[in-house]
């Protein structure tokens, strides 16, 4: 038998119908209340950038590579007569310094004076023969004048006048190579320079031919500079076509190196290239010669040291520089139209230089380009430019 009421079984059914329907009424008074929705567009926040202003100006281009000091002048100092040294400078030892017309080196030249000696003697005879010859040739033309000499003698006294004197020619001659021989006896330097390596000493016994050390002229120095054919079209084209500056307007070249624990600086000037470029490298080599080479510090430019340098190349007219971070794509920049917008821009750049972009053409004076690195650019976006 079932415990169920009717009263029971009223209230199942009847509870949850009257929530149903509450819940239901107060739906339709939400639904029947609710506000009316408006739309409105929507508008893009301008983007916040970095621009600045073009400019076109006058720019020097400069090319930046590296060569080896070595000197314009090098030679070997040879002994020219035989002797024994018997004394030597103290400056004719590898890396000694010397000024021109200073001593070097000196052999035992007492052979060579007797020699200078004897051909001094035989110049007296020669001369003292000519004047006999001269006077009794003069002698017997007077008595040629009173016929009283024949016509032989006088020829054999002509004759005599001169033999006498090609004697004395050649004795003034040997006395005159007696006298260099003996002066050759002392090497002394021909230009003010350094000595790079030196192959005698005292005691030897010296042989014409004899190379005795080998100098250098540490008044001018050269720089071989190689340089690539991209490097080369920033140059002067007159300096690859005919080999050198034809004109006088020779491109300054700063040079610098660490030299003696302290930077050191020299000034020179470009002014030929080799006549062939390297076949294995395919580059060229460009010449740059140094006048002056004790800097501002008094420090002589070494031979064989190696060093930086900054070639001052053409100049161009009407260049552009920007930050690279102006650039995008390689060869695109963002310009800031008057309606503050971004738009993208072709440009040729002719090359960077560090941190900057050097451009040729695409921009104009007076306008703004964007140079802050967006990471999304779209074509026409709002942009707030900041002072």
């Amino acid at each position: 038998m079932s415990n169920t009421t009717p009263n029971t079984l009223r209230t199942r059914i009847i509870l949850p119908a009257l929530i149903l329907g509450g819940a239901l009424l107060l739906y339709g008074l939400l639904v029947g209340t609710q506000p009316e929705l408006t739309h409105s567009k929507s508008q893009r926040q301008p983007t916040t950038i970095r621009a600045t202003t073009v400019i076109t100006q006058p720019h020097t281009l400069r090319v930046k590579a590296q060569g080896t000091a070595r000197a314009i002048t090098e030679t070997s100092l040879i002994a020219q007569v035989p002797g024994e040294v018997i004394w030597v400078s103290p400056s004719l030892r590898a890396g000694g310094h010397f000024d021109r017309g200073d001593e070097l080196l000196k052999v035992d030249a007492r052979d060579l004076s007797v020699q200078q000696q004897k051909a001094q003697a035989s110049l007296v005879r020669a001369q003292a023969e000519l004047k006999y010859a001269a006077s009794e040739l003069n002698r017997l033309k007077a008595l040629m004048a009173k016929e009283m000499v024949s016509d032989s003698a006088l020829a054999q006294a002509e004759r005599a006048q001169t033999v006498a004197s090609a004697a004395t020619l050649n004795a003034e001659a040997d006395l005159d190579q007696a006298e260099r021989n003996l002066e050759r006896a002392t090497i002394v330097a021909p230009f003010s320079g350094r000595v790079k390596s030196e192959y005698t000493d005292l005691g030897q016994f010296l042989q014409p031919g004899k190379v005795v050390a080998d100098i250098y002229n540490s008044d001018s120095m050269e720089v071989r500079i190689p340089l690539p054919d991209s490097q080369l079209a920033y140059l002067n084209s007159e300096i690859m076509q005919a080999g050198g500056l034809l004109s006088n307007e020779s491109a300054l070249v700063t040079l610098w190196a660490r030299f003696g624990g302290a930077r050191q600086e020299w000034q020179g000037r470009l002014v030929r290239t080799d006549g062939e470029i390297q076949a294995k490298s395919r580059m060229l080599n460009v010449i740059v010669s140094v006048e002056k080479t004790v800097n501002k510090n008094g420090v002589a430019l070494p031979a064989g040291l190696f060093l930086n340098a900054l070639i001052e190349g053409n100049t161009l007219n009407d260049a552009v520089l920007l930050p690279r971070s102006a650039i995008r794509n390689n060869s695109r920049v963002l310009v800031v139209n008057d309606d503050q917008t971004l738009h993208f821009r072709d440009v040729e750049i002719l090359r960077f230089e560090e941190d900057r972009a050097v451009i040729t053409a695409g921009l104009s004076a007076g306008e703004t380009v964007c140079v802050s690195p967006l990471q999304y650019v779209v074509e026409g976006m709002p942009v707030l430019v900041l002072e």
